[in-house]
């Protein structure tokens, strides 16, 4: 009797266990979050201190803790890397719903939350001034759609000054750092942005690398003179750059001999040289290339013999990618006569087109 009066009390203890729910600590979060269609026994996360975990049970978990400042968390499957989604946590009751029945980037109701007025903020950003602009400008010109969602978002601020807050602060940040193209930068409208947060946050790290964006970017803009330098050919003779300008226009092609995509362009650069180079076209192309014989045999693959090939042999720390901010290639920059900007990140059809203007005006 005894025996069994222990084992009816561990049992009805281990049930009330099994029951308990997750409580709010104090002065932080409890995030409670209900999954459909969710195929994995355990949610995984990370917030800076390495990968976290809890289980799942009938789509649902919960979890506690303090936070300094609002931080966005990505909660994701072990295995399905398509079953995740991110929730921005601040120190409140949250309250958030998932349907991984909907598309994750193209339905606004695949995630809903409530009691986090940090995620609202995402949200209204996500929506508001990305994903929505997208759909409503198809067919804009790069420049177009930045200025437009660089503008949504400063309105978005204004209208909302609760929203000049570190969230707000950390989704600009990453706007800035991510969305915004260094190459058709809307420099007006990203200033006018910035200022919002200039008295809160003027002296933060994150502030001043969104200035340099800016300064870097004004330095591509159209009308602006391209920097003149030595450098290199393979040869290891130097080369001024602008004793190479073509007398009427100049592509300065920013490429690697490991970068697929900038190959890619070369026989249409051929085709544009050959059309144009007795009217006054010439083609440098400055590598990012650390090892000279890559970039030499790759010159010879491609037979790209007619450019003007220079190089650093320095990688992404040459001058050039620190003057123009260059983080991706293939890049370029079309001057005119004098050096001056006429356009950059051209290729394709809009090098085509752009030059086929050109020659016609």
């Amino acid at each position: 009797m005894k025996l069994k009066n222990i084992l009816t009390i561990s049992i009805v203890t281990l049930l009330m266990a099994c029951e308990k729910k997750t409580d709010q600590v104090e002065g932080g979060y409890l995030l409670n979050v209900t999954m459909k269609d969710y195929s994995e026994p355990y949610i995984y996360w990370d917030m800076g201190e390495g990968l976290d975990s809890m289980r799942v049970d009938n789509g649902k978990f919960s979890i506690s803790n303090t936070l300094e400042s609002p931080q966005q968390v990505n909660f994701r499957a072990k295995e399905n890397i398509d079953q995740s989604f991110i929730i921005y946590l601040e120190n409140s009751i949250i309250d958030a719903s998932v349907d991984f029945s909907k598309d994750r980037f193209n339905d606004p109701d695949f995630i809903e939350v409530r009691g986090s007025e940090a995620h609202e903020i995402k949200r209204k950003i996500d929506w508001d001034v990305m994903k929505y602009s997208d759909q409503k400008y198809k067919g804009a010109s790069d420049m177009a759609l930045a200025k437009y969602k660089t503008e949504t978002f400063y309105f978005l601020l204004k209208a909302n000054p609760k929203y000049i807050n570190d969230a707000g602060f950390e989704q600009a940040y990453y706007y800035f750092a991510f969305y915004l193209p260094t190459a058709h930068f809307p420099y007006e409208e990203a200033k006018q942005l910035l200022d919002i947060f200039k008295d809160k946050y003027g002296d933060t790290e994150r502030f001043k690398a969104m200035q340099r964006k800016i300064d870097v970017a004004l330095k591509r803009k159209i009308g602006t003179p391209f920097i003149n330098y030595t450098i290199n050919n393979t040869e290891g003779e130097e080369v001024k750059l602008s004793d190479s300008y073509g007398s009427r226009f100049t592509l300065i092609d920013v490429w690697a001999s490991w970068c697929g995509p900038c190959r890619k362009e070369n026989p249409n650069y051929k085709k544009i040289l050959k059309k144009y180079k007795d009217r006054g076209f010439q083609i440098i192309a400055v590598s990012l290339d650390n090892d000279k014989q890559r970039w030499v045999d790759a010159i010879k693959e491609d037979r790209t013999y007619e450019f003007v090939h220079v190089s650093e042999l320095n990688g992404r720390k040459d001058l050039l990618s620190k003057t123009y901010g260059i983080n991706g290639i293939p890049d370029s920059f079309l001057l005119d006569k004098d050096g001056i900007i006429i356009e950059n990140s051209l290729r394709g059809e809009g090098l085509t087109e752009t030059l086929e203007y050109l020659y016609a005006n």
